[in-house]
């Protein structure tokens, strides 16, 4: 849950990339640190963005602590966890047409693993990122939507290995987060 700290000024949101293995969750964290001008740990499944460049809020820092599921197993019990108290939740989508039946399996483990936490993706803040746009296999838009979109969340198409989309994702959820803790 966010948090908001007054004697150091500083807001902070947890946000959860979500989706099937190899998707991109984790090269979209990687373009992020990069655009950001952060050095990249080992292991980007767990890093922490302050982000004043890009979201110049007057009186509070912002920061986001980002979380990227481990997607080649599903149903990994670290999953439920790293999905506890999100913010907010990126969900990325491989648009391959061989990768349909592991997307549309993640988002019912997300579903249900929401569900059994008492919350519902309906509810949070949440964007769908189609990734792998460039693939010659990329299925229409027109397809994955009804399947991966059934609650009208912003959507962008990436290509999150070249950077694109990345920013704009990334920004469209951290404004939802904050326009969702102003209002709450």
């Amino acid at each position: 849950m966010s948090f908001t700290n007054f004697s150091d000024r500083v807001i902070t949101f947890k946000l959860v990339y979500w989706g099937t293995g190899l998707g991109g969750k984790t090269t979209n964290v990687r373009r992020l640190l990069d655009l950001h001008g952060q050095e990249q740990p080992l292991l980007a499944s767990h890093v922490q963005l302050e982000l004043g460049r890009w979201f110049p809020l007057r009186a509070f820092r912002l920061r986001v602590f980002v979380n990227v599921t481990p997607g080649a197993r599903v149903r990994d019990p670290s999953r439920a966890l790293i999905l506890r108290g999100a913010d907010g939740i990126v969900f990325v989508c491989d648009s391959q047409a061989s990768w349909l039946r592991s997307n549309v399996d993640s988002l019912q483990e997300l579903d249900e693993t929401l569900a059994v936490q008492g919350r519902a993706l309906a509810e949070l803040p949440h964007v769908v990122q189609y990734n792998k746009r460039d693939t010659p296999t990329a299925l229409p838009l027109d397809r994955l939507r009804p399947i991966f979109n059934r609650h009208g969340a912003p959507e962008f198409m990436a290509v999150a290995r070249e950077g694109a989309g990345v920013v704009d994702t990334f920004r469209a959820i951290t404004r939802m987060m904050l326009a969702r803790a102003y209002i709450a």
